[in-house]
């Protein structure tokens, strides 16, 4: 014998609400005890265990909390070449419509899979810039392309 009951929608709405609303909470990363790794001030990559306090709460809101380590790693490794890049960059041209002067910037193609350089005259698309083309081609030769391939473009090794 089979039963079936008329059960009003919003009832059935709000039911589905709350599963939905409790397997968010369970599943919510991290919970109290869970380990999680961050990047110290030295640089290191450490493991620590959620306790709610401000500590944990500060690495979980500034985005320096992982769930592995290689996730740290990976992040650490990424500020280093953005820091880089970020110290290579020498431009200081304006960005004028009529300008005459390129501002040269590194790109990936992905039909070649490699970064090479891009010169603008006045759109305005990346972080970094370098005023000349040698400029440019240092800081791929200092940082090397496949770190940047893969800190700054973020292109997955089996990609490159």
């Amino acid at each position: 014998m089979k039963l079936t009951f008329d059960v009003p929608d919003d009832i059935v709405l709000g039911l589905k609400a709350v599963v939905e609303e409790t397997i968010a909470e369970l599943t919510k990363w991290p919970q109290k005890d869970d380990p999680y790794y961050f990047i110290a001030s030295d640089g290191g990559v450490v493991c620590d265990v959620y306790a709610d306090f401000s500590s944990d709460k500060d690495r979980l809101e500034f985005g320096n909390m992982f769930k592995t380590r290689e996730e740290a790693e990976f992040k650490r490794e990424q500020l280093k070449v953005m820091h880089e890049l970020e110290e290579l960059a020498d431009d200081n041209q304006p960005w004028d419509n009529f300008s005459e002067d390129s501002h040269y910037y590194l790109l990936y193609n992905s039909v070649k899979s490699q970064v090479e350089i891009g010169a603008s005259y006045m759109a305005n698309i990346t972080p970094f810039y370098f005023n000349t083309f040698q400029s440019a081609k240092a800081a791929i030769d200092k940082i090397g392309e496949d770190r940047l391939k893969k800190y700054y473009f973020c292109i997955p090794e089996d990609k490159t």
